[in-house]
């Protein structure tokens, strides 16, 4: 069981950095449109093929909230619903974002500008996520 803890927060450990990476990326004026799940498609299909079209890249996506969380870091991440698999894309909000986490509902749609982080766990990542005005 001790084991199993230590692996687990191994885990955590990792996505959490892997979240904060890239934080000298500029905001560029247009993000890159994509649907959910196309993104999951994608990197359900060849991940080495999404990672070279969308890692590192702005993205622009309507999302479905499923969940609003905070790491053990303080991270918040949010989890977006897609229609095509039981695992969520996690988006991980920039920081100075957490009013408007705040005010978010499972549910709700909204619109996400984030940098896309490839893939862990099994689940696609999005890095500096920023919530639109």
């Amino acid at each position: 069981m001790k084991k199993l803890i230590t692996l687990a927060v191994a885990m955590l450990v990792a996505v959490s950095a892997q979240a904060r990476q890239g934080d000298d990326i500029p905001t560029p004026p247009h993000s890159m449109w994509i649907e959910d799940d196309r993104l999951i498609k994608l990197y359900d299909d060849n991940e080495v093929y999404a990672d070279s079209g969308y890692r590192g890249k702005w993205l622009e996506m309507f999302a479905t909230v499923r969940s609003i969380r905070e790491t053990f870091a303080g991270d918040i991440v949010l989890e977006l619903a897609t229609d095509t698999r039981l695992s969520p894309i996690r988006a991980y909000l920039q920081d100075g974002y957490e009013a408007q986490a705040a005010k978010l509902k499972k549910g709700q749609t909204i619109v996400l500008d984030c940098v896309g982080g490839g893939m862990v766990l099994g689940s696609p990542v999005l890095r500096r996520c920023v919530i639109p005005q």
